[in-house]
């Protein structure tokens, strides 16, 4: 029986370690790019903005309008009889001649809002982008500090053993192997948060990229920057990313729809001219207005124009130069902004890599320390706190180290995401 249940235990392992999943960073980008709930919407946000340049190019076409109306009226009588009703039913082809420049604006304004909604696409991917980047290396973080403390678990619990047999032989006191004892106790506490850290971490990953919930995720290590300021000419990229950087661009068009819109309020000013040609009858009968072969052609062109509307439409006209105005001191701004992000990123650069060098240097010191003081430990020659507190300094080092590594490479990310990558 203990066998047979020893066995289903290990198939239960191996199912497990099977049925986790490897996925390397660039596969978790592309994942949520295809299933992220954010990249979703904004990909409907921009189909719907292609369908609006259909829209405007089929609003200066001609339109076929059907129209039927009943008209009641005070009652006459004349030679013909009394009269107080009349039926009009007729089809008409109208075509806009003059609407002060509505239609072509409008479809530039379509064509400049479907350029934005592209770059609005790509800047949500970049920014779904550095999330997954972010989240990926937070869990590897996570790892590595659980590699590294579950190491130093193994090896307190080694020199617990020999302490205890030490102290059986009465060659050290109580207090020493308590120590040991509570310290391992802490080490198993922060293990067991990792862990939940880890598999919280991994449900959050795999909601953004879509990824099933039910199944394991096995991430793989990427490979880390080395020294990225050497490789970086900042004038250069702060002139390239006032040009190229994605909200620049989404701001510079957004000032052009603001002037378009600018023109849309000034038509309302103008008069508007209209062709429509109608084929229908008017008649007091029903049955004869809609009979089709007593119905007429009729052509006429209507011009009409607000004479009096209490200066609304050049109100709207006025607030419409302000929002102009405003956008291009939006835009001056934004560049200003650009600039000031890309220099940010860039220190930040170099911070990092000062830290990174002063990190490993700190690793390489705590690493000798701990050596030479797990040998005078072991030969009874210092306390318990003094090695434990040495133990704990190698172990926060080596997490440090890891950890500072991972966020160098989500700072260079950010810096060459800060210049204008355009995501396809």
């Amino acid at each position: 029986m203990k066998k047979k249940a020893a066995k289903l235990l290990m198939m239960a392992l191996i199912s497990t370690i099977v049925s986790a999943k490897e996925v390397t960073l660039n596969e978790a980008i592309n994942m949520a790019f295809e299933k992220n709930y954010q990249v979703k919407k904004e990909e409907k946000n921009y189909e719907n903005v292609k369908l609006q340049v259909k829209e405007a190019y089929k609003s200066g076409l001609p339109k076929l309008v059907y129209s039927g109306i009943f008209t009641k009226y005070q009652e006459y009588t004349d030679s013909k009889g009394t009269h107080n009703s009349m039926y009009s039913n007729s089809i008409a082809l109208q075509q806009p001649i003059f609407v002060g420049g509505q239609v072509l604006t409008g479809i530039k304004i379509a064509g400049t809002s479907e350029e934005m909604g592209r770059y609005s696409l790509n800047e949500t991917k970049n920014e779904v982008r550095l999330d997954i980047i972010k989240s990926y290396t937070d869990i590897l973080k996570l790892q590595k500090s659980l590699e590294v403390t579950e190491d130093s678990l193994k090896e307190l619990r080694r020199n617990y053993e020999e302490l205890k047999a030490r102290y059986e032989l009465k060659m050290i006191t109580k207090n020493t192997l308590l120590d040991v004892e509570y310290s391992l106790i802490d080490l198993e506490s922060s293990i067991l948060e990792m862990k939940n850290g880890i598999e919280i971490s991994k449900l959050d990953l795999k909601n953004k990229i879509g990824f099933d919930q039910s199944e394991d995720i096995d991430l793989k290590a990427i490979d880390l920057y080395e020294e990225m300021s050497g490789k970086i000419n900042l004038d250069k990229d702060i002139e390239f990313a006032r040009e190229n950087n994605l909200n620049a661009k989404i701001i510079k068009l957004s000032t052009r729809l603001k002037e378009a819109s600018e023109v849309v309020d000034r038509a309302n000013l103008l008069p508007q001219v209209n062709l429509q040609l109608s084929y229908g009858k008017d008649d007091e009968k029903l049955d004869n207005s809609i009979s089709v072969s007593d119905w007429e052609w009729k052509g006429s062109v209507v011009v009409s124009y607000d004479i009096w509307y209490w200066g609304k439409n050049m109100n709207k006209y006025q607030r419409a130069k302000n929002e102009t105005v405003k956008a291009k001191e939006d835009e001056r701004n934004n560049l200003n902004n650009i600039e000031l992000g890309v220099r940010s990123s860039y220190l930040e650069i170099i911070r990092l890599e000062k830290t990174i060098s002063a990190k490993e240097k700190a690793l390489e010191s705590a690493k000798e320390n701990y050596e030479i003081e797990k040998e005078r430990f072991e030969n009874g020659l210092v306390t318990s706190n003094d090695f434990l507190a040495v133990e704990n300094k190698y172990r926060k080092a080596q997490i440090d180290y890891s950890n500072i590594k991972l966020d160098y490479y989500v700072s260079y990310e950010k810096y060459v995401d800060s210049l204008g990558r355009d995501t396809k």
